[in-house]
């Protein structure tokens, strides 16, 4: 059997697309159960999950605490599969999903991690940019088009869309720390799916993609555009310091608290950007400004950790 694992926080404007996409999937031939965490939603997630149960051979568990980690383990608990796969409540599964990540694991019976391809499903036409960006794999939980079958980095596994054995979690399970453990708050930054592959791929353990294995992120409407992106990537740069993706060997100058050479680096860059974006240079710029976006999400999480003189959790940042 199959496990199909996800967390669902007020998930229901989404939840119908992904829903009916499991029911359109070709079911494979050892069986699959859907295992669907309602992660203390107050809206109409668990009526929508509860109309399917007509339809799909699902399960619905209930984690109070606000945290992706709390529900996931919880599903991964209640799984029976000898395969377990992870995904979102805003997501369109490809027909053929399963079966392409059962006939890896067939192929390669001494990998037990697998990542799969994650393309997007717009509400909304997006810019060009955009969609250069999600085509490179650097927006919205999107991997690289161009991503070959075989052996990956943990930074091409995102949360979408990646499967385990479940010999795997019995070694494991997701990382519940405040930070990494997303709860939606502006102190914790997500990574949950990063930080358990990267473990497990420390405890032995070899991860392939599986192109094959292809689902849609779904990008809602008010997610299209520069702010939103932008907003995203400072986010990301906050989770990329609890994930120890930079170490602190700045010892020059500060104002209030930041690297001094920031106040020049900052609006030279935007003036940079700026000036690409007006001359019809907008993948250039778009890139430019995520980087910067990056960079001063990892600064501003580092200022507010060293008030609190809390230390970055040691694992590995999450890509986007």
């Amino acid at each position: 059997m199959i496990s199909v694992i996800f967390a669902s926080h007020n998930g229901s404007r989404t939840l119908p697309l992904t829903l009916a996409s499991f029911r359109a999937l070709n079911r494979p031939s050892c069986g699959v159960e859907f295992i669907a965490i309602n992660n203390a939603s107050n809206d109409s997630t668990t009526e929508i999950l509860e109309s399917y149960r007509r339809y799909i051979p699902i399960k619905i568990l209930n984690e109070p605490r606000p945290g992706k980690s709390f529900a996931i383990n919880l599903g991964i608990r209640s799984a029976k599969g000898s395969l377990l796969v992870f995904t979102d409540d805003d997501i369109v599964a490809d027909p053929n999903w399963l079966t392409g990540y059962i006939d890896a694991a067939d192929t390669h019976p001494d990998v037990s991690l697998f990542s799969g391809q994650v393309r997007h499903y717009w509400e909304m036409p997006p810019p060009e940019w955009l969609r250069t960006l999600a085509l490179e794999g650097r927006s919205y939980a999107g991997t690289p088009s161009n991503l070959s079958d075989g052996p990956v980095s943990v930074k091409y596994v995102k949360g979408p869309n990646f499967m385990v054995r479940q010999k795997v979690v019995q070694h494991l399970t997701f990382c519940e720390d405040t930070g990494i453990n997303f709860v939606g708050q502006g102190t914790s930054h997500g990574g949950e799916e990063t930080a358990f592959v990267k473990r497990a791929l420390a405890s032995g353990f070899e991860l392939h993609h599986v192109s094959a294995a292809r689902v849609q992120h779904i990008v809602r409407k008010e997610q299209i555009g520069i702010l939103p992106v932008f907003k995203r990537y400072v986010r990301l740069g906050r989770a990329g310091f609890l994930q120890n993706e930079r170490t602190d060997t700045y010892n020059g100058p500060r104002i209030f608290g930041y690297p001094r050479y920031l106040y020049k680096m900052i609006p030279k860059e935007i003036a940079r950007i700026g000036y690409k974006w007006i001359i019809g240079r907008h993948n250039e710029g778009a890139n430019a400004l995520l980087d910067l976006a990056f960079i001063c999400g990892n600064e501003i999480e580092r200022q507010k950790r060293a008030q609190t003189s809390v230390s970055p959790i040691i694992v590995e940042h999450k890509n986007d």
